[in-house]
């Protein structure tokens, strides 16, 4: 059975969708800046450069699975 959907939440399922992704977008290249700046140990700049790519493959999974 197909529920109907009101566009109120629709509309608003999309805002937040398209905050949540430039959010992380955003944490991801501040953790890739942050791991150019930040040279005192190559072991954490390895870490940041994880973390980095951990929040950019959040990004993009989370717009390809909300659809």
């Amino acid at each position: 059975m197909c529920g109907v959907v009101s566009l109120p939440g629709v509309l608003w399922l999309s805002v937040v969708s398209e905050v949540l992704y430039i959010l992380l977008l955003v944490v991801g290249f501040s953790l890739m800046c942050l791991e150019l700046f930040h040279s005192s140990n190559v072991i954490d700049g390895l870490k940041l450069n994880a973390f980095a790519a951990v929040f950019t493959v959040l990004s993009g999974k989370k717009t390809y699975s909300s659809w």
